[in-house]
């Protein structure tokens, strides 16, 4: 059996730790990659009665792409290149988003 330490634990404060953490920083890609891909696919979509409002989508991808810079700089900041093009793919997706749901709620 496999038990977690406090320490381990995904609702843990210490938040340097979570990039310095193999599997901290694995559990953070997977959830920003899923809520990216949610927020993406949802938008992109037929129309949803269950969407929120613009004004509600909008802050939801402004706080999504502010948590997908900061895995950037995180990204490069501990030199893994590799992920360099993902992140970079994945940014400008919820940007082309976002700068589409500006466009859509203006009169």
């Amino acid at each position: 059996m496999i038990g977690l330490s406090p320490s381990d634990s995904p609702a843990s404060g210490d938040d340097e730790s979570t990039w310095s953490n193999p599997a901290k920083l694995s559990r953070k890609l997977r959830e920003l990659a899923l809520r990216s891909h949610q927020a993406l696919k949802a938008e992109a979509g037929p129309h949803y009665p269950s969407l929120p409002r613009p004004a509600e989508r909008q802050q939801d991808l402004n706080d999504l792409l502010g948590e997908l810079a900061r895995l950037r700089q995180k990204i490069h900041a501990l030199g893994l290149q590799a992920l360099v093009p993902w992140i970079d793919t994945l940014l400008r997706q919820v940007e082309n988003r976002l700068n589409m749901t500006h466009r859509e709620a203006r009169p």
